[in-house]
């Protein structure tokens, strides 16, 4: 789309673009090549205007720790063209369940330590893996288990770190319980 020049205005185009551009040199960890993560923006941003799409992109630039995905962007242009505040933090479905459950366990086992909570729940979510791998037909081995309970949990240990910053800053869902 955007090295055909088809189906965007110029000025979003160049939006697009121009994130892309402070984006890797802000944080310097965008996976694809240039064109490419223009491309897949741009169709996943054209219901957007230029403007709409600079001040995501300015928000991004001067308050998050990390570059944010597609999916998360694309919120922020939606609270940017709705009028909303841009610095409620974006929660997954995961999260809010994460924090009910994690709620649930505090309350009703406030005896247990957060390390026996901790490891109850990595066991409950292994379980919980290796039955949907089962039901699926994929063998249960330990390449499954690797792949499907321990890449998931470096995957959101990693994601902690980010946490972390974002509560030191006095902001995010998990301020709470990372500060």
């Amino acid at each position: 789309m955007f090295g055909e020049g088809k189906g965007l205005e110029a000025g979003t185009k160049f939006a697009i673009a121009s994130t892309y551009e402070q984006f890797s040199a802000r944080w310097n960890d965008l996976i694809s090549e240039r064109i490419g993560w223009i491309d897949t923006w741009a169709r996943g941003l054209s219901e957007f205007d230029h403007l709409t799409i600079i001040a995501a992109t300015k928000f991004c630039v001067e308050n998050m720790i990390r570059s944010h995905n597609l999916p998360e962007f694309k919120t922020l242009c939606n609270r940017q063209r709705l009028g909303l505040s841009l610095e409620a933090p974006i929660v997954s479905e995961q999260e809010k369940l994460a924090k009910a459950i994690l709620a649930h366990c505090e309350r009703e086992h406030a005896d247990a330590s957060s390390s026996v909570i901790a490891d109850a729940l990595l066991i409950a979510a292994a379980v919980l893996v290796m039955k949907e791998y089962k039901s699926s037909g994929i063998q249960w081995d330990e390449s499954a288990a690797d792949e499907g309970v321990a890449g998931r949990a470096r995957m959101f240990g990693r994601e902690t770190l980010h946490w972390c910053k974002e509560a030191e800053l006095g902001r995010g869902y998990w301020v709470d319980e990372a500060s």
